[in-house]
């Protein structure tokens, strides 16, 4: 689970939705990876909570690199082996509302007014963990 103590912010990362971006851009601690958001609610219940959302069957094609297989065969290579986790659906992780919803389709924009409603900085976010 990505948290920052500093800015009282608890992201709640769904896999295959930018999350890597994300924590990088804003210097989060890893506590656990891929909790649900509830997990979140019951630990950290005062800090603001914000999730990545993405159409499940766009998860799925970046978790098995349909549009690249080349990129399968790496991931096996490397015993990349929670595929599992990475299958469970969006309803799984985000099984309680959280504060801010950002859309992968717009993740920079989203992450930015989110910050911005916060008032914090904005970022720049810089592509990383993808198979393209």
């Amino acid at each position: 689970m990505p948290i920052c103590k500093q800015r009282k912010l608890a992201f709640c990362h769904v896999p295959r939705t930018g999350g890597v971006s994300i924590c990088n851009a804003l210097k989060m601690t890893i506590v656990d990876r891929h909790s649900p958001a509830s997990w979140f609610r019951q630990s950290y219940p005062d800090y603001f909570l914000f999730a990545t959302s993405r159409p499940y069957i766009d998860r799925v094609e970046s978790t098995f690199g349909w549009k690249n297989p080349e990129a399968v065969k790496d991931r096996y290579e490397k015993g990349v082996n929670n595929v599992g986790l990475m299958l469970k659906t969006n309803e799984y992780f985000l099984d309680t509302e959280v504060d801010f919803l950002i859309r992968f389709s717009h993740l920079n924009e989203d992450l930015n007014t989110m910050l911005e409603q916060l008032g914090m900085k904005k970022v720049r976010l810089v592509q990383c963990n993808s198979f393209r």
